[in-house]
């Protein structure tokens, strides 16, 4: 089931859409002009903002690359140009590294950039433990390119 405003869909089985939105202007403007030319979806991802938020579910940066890509392939079934917000962008590259879409890494030259995240290990938003800190820490063992350094104080 959706509703439909316009040019815009929301899906409230996945939520409302705007649990960054109200306070980001910038974003708000971006759907609306992107809405002119194009049908704009707004979806929370699992967990997220209005969505649900199933107790024991996996919440992983995988899972939600996951439902990313049921939702394109049960809802748009043509090309699409994923677009997120934090921790939605990062899901979003994921689903898009997969078949048949492209690798982003094969896109960049294999160059050494070490990879900096500060988290202290009190932070309520995005601990080390949490999804978004176990997707990064798995990079170096995957990525040969990829140094990750946490400091904390």
């Amino acid at each position: 089931m959706s509703v439909r405003m316009g040019s815009i869909s929301y899906y409230p089985f996945m939520g409302i859409g705007f649990f960054h939105f109200p306070i980001l202007n910038l974003v708000k403007k971006n759907i609306g002009t992107l809405a002119k030319s194009y049908t704009v979806y707004a979806i929370d991802l699992l967990g997220f903002g209005a969505s649900d938020k199933p107790a024991g579910y996996s919440y992983t940066m995988e899972a939600w690359a996951q439902l990313i890509l049921d939702f394109l392939n049960e809802v748009i079934p043509k090309p699409t140009v994923p677009i997120g917000n934090s921790v939605g962008s990062l899901a979003c590259v994921i689903a898009a590294s997969g078949p048949p879409g492209p690798n982003p890494v094969q896109l960049m030259p294999s160059i050494s950039i070490p990879v900096l995240v500060l988290w202290g290990d009190e932070d309520p938003f995005t601990p080390l433990d949490g999804p978004v800190g176990k997707y990064f820490s798995s990079l170096p063992s995957k990525l040969s390119n990829v140094k990750l350094i946490v400091w904390m104080e």
